[in-house]
């Protein structure tokens, strides 16, 4: 018995040591940064991202373009032909990645300028999540803050899938 007991506490360790406890909490972030992005952008909208691509579209309702997919050189010009066909972009990205998007996307007025401008969301986590409005309009409305451990387990669902409504091309 006193072996089996033994065992029993060598596993738990080991697993706790893995982080296999922790799993929830990673879930969490995800949904959370999705929540916070479906209620700080436009539901006609892009969302340029790398870690949240999915979890975004799943969970947030938005469409999603991963950034490690795209030219640097190609970014204006897809938001300016997005913006055009009335689709709002946005960039949603952790604090590790901004950095890396801005060594590699350097050449973007667009999306540097974007993350220059103070966010329209913002997840409270040590991830340091942000959402950016790639070209923003009028606002008057302050950020939408978040705490990553307050959402509901209704924000765990899966959302309904994203939809883009074009418009005809404006000058």
């Amino acid at each position: 018995m006193v072996t089996v007991i033994l065992l029993a506490i060598a596993q738990l360790s080991f697993a706790a040591a893995q982080g296999v406890f922790e799993t929830r909490r990673t879930v969490r972030l995800y949904a959370a940064a999705a929540e916070l992005t479906r209620r700080a952008t436009d539901p006609n909208s892009v969302v340029i991202a790398l870690n949240h691509n999915g979890s975004i579209r799943y969970y947030g309702e938005r469409m999603t373009m991963n950034v490690n997919h795209m030219e640097p050189a190609a970014v204006d010009d897809a938001v300016r032909g997005l913006e055009q066909r009335g689709v709002r972009t946005y960039a949603a990205l952790e604090a590790v990645e901004v950095e890396d998007v801005r060594s590699r996307f350097g050449a973007s007025t667009t999306l540097i300028d974007a993350l220059n401008r103070p966010p329209k969301g913002v997840l409270n986590h040590p991830s340091q999540f942000k959402v950016f409005e790639l070209k923003p309009g009028p606002s008057s409305r302050p950020p939408i803050v978040m705490d990553s451990d307050t959402i509901g387990w209704d924000a765990l669902q899966p959302g309904s899938p994203p939809r883009l409504t074009l418009r005809e091309k404006q000058p």
